[in-house]
């Protein structure tokens, strides 16, 4: 599965991605994800979040990271 991330997105601009079985491959476009390698496998379902950090990086933060 490939996810496009919001195009122009703004400073603490949330993005939240909700999925309901296991992921065996989940790749972005579009964007940069902080601290996140690549595709890989994500177990089981539920969501996950992020937020655009463009005042630093022009990056997305997973919350909690």
């Amino acid at each position: 599965m490939t996810i496009t991330l919001p195009s122009s997105p703004v400073p603490g601009q949330i993005f939240k991605l909700g999925y309901i079985n296991a992921i065996t491959s989940l790749a972005f476009t579009g964007g940069s994800i902080l601290g996140y390698p690549g595709a890989g496998p994500v177990p089981g379902g539920g969501t996950t979040e992020f937020q655009y950090d463009g005042v630093v990086f022009a990056v997305w933060r997973r919350f909690g990271d």
